[in-house]
This record gives C-alpha cells, structure tokens and sequence, in this order.
C-alpha cells in the first residue's frame, strides 16, 4: 500500500538522479537545465519551504518510488497545481492511479480552501494521463505541440479536478 511521508536529508541524493532523469520530462527537470547538486539543493529548499512536497513510497524503510508536489496555490481563487514523479518501474496502471488519489488527497488536506487541482498533462505521458482521467481529472482545454521531446512536438492538455467531484 501506497504512503505519503516528507523528503528526508538521506533522500536528496535520490532526488538529485530523479531531477536528472532525462527519459520523462517532469516539473523538475522540464526546463532542462543542467543543475550542481548544491544548486539543486538550493531550488530543493525553496519548494520545501513554499510547497507540499511529499514521496511516495511502498513500506517503511523502503525507497520511494516518486514524488507528488502541490504549487502555485491560488489561495484567492481557490485551486492549486499538482505534479506527479514516479520511476519507470513503477509506472503501471494500479500504482498510478494510487499515486494521483494519495497526491489529491494531500492538496486538499494541506489547503482546505483549495477546490480545484490542476495537472499539466503531456501525449508522452500516457500512464499518468490515463490515471488522472479515470480518477475523475477532466480536461479544461489543451495547447498542440506544445513541448518538444524525443523529436516531435507533445500537446499540452490542462485537467482540473474539482473537490466535490
């Protein structure tokens, strides 16, 4: 079973590969620059402090599998971003999907006045678009070839999912 706990020291050195991992773009390594570690540490930081970032894992004691990160609450408006990071290994459909309802139940329990989660979703992210979609994410809309990687354009596709769905 699935579980939520907060970055330890003893995981930034896994973090660090995870931010590297150039195989599936994620929010941290999206724009692609190349970071020091001690840079990364710094950027690490600065979410700690503003964010909810939380990894996830399968038992105590085990290494985590991923991240789950809300930011840019719009606390005014009501809604937050959510990203979701899980290594190849561990992308299949039934770990996927429990990762999204662990990652929408922590936005809305860490800003109770949140009422809608956004995701930024991408064609070369199959599993966690399809994950998002049977969790209830519905799409707000959606910009072709938005983002370039492995030599074609992606589109862009903005989910939203609202708390009394």
């Amino acid at each position: 079973m699935l579980q939520l706990r907060a970055a330890a020291e003893t995981d930034y050195p896994l973090l660090f590969r995870w931010y590297g991992d150039a195989q599936l773009p994620h929010l941290w390594n999206f724009h692609r620059q190349i970071l020091s570690f001690r840079d990364f540490l710094r950027q690490l930081y600065q979410i700690m402090d503003s964010e909810q970032l939380r990894l996830l894992w399968e038992s105590p004691g085990s290494v985590p599998i991923g991240y789950c990160q809300s930011y840019d609450v719009n606390i005014p408006s009501g809604w937050s971003y959510l990203a979701l990071y899980l290594t190849p290994a561990h992308r299949g459909p039934t770990t996927t999907i429990d990762s999204v309802k662990l990652a929408v139940g922590m936005t809305f329990d860490s800003y109770p006045i949140v009422e809608k989660v956004y995701v930024e979703s991408y064609d070369f992210s199959p599993h966690i678009d399809a994950a998002l979609r049977e969790f209830g994410f519905v799409e707000e809309g959606s910009i072709p070839q938005h983002y370039w990687f492995r030599d074609e354009f992606w589109t862009l596709h903005r989910l939203a999912f609202y708390k009394e769905g």
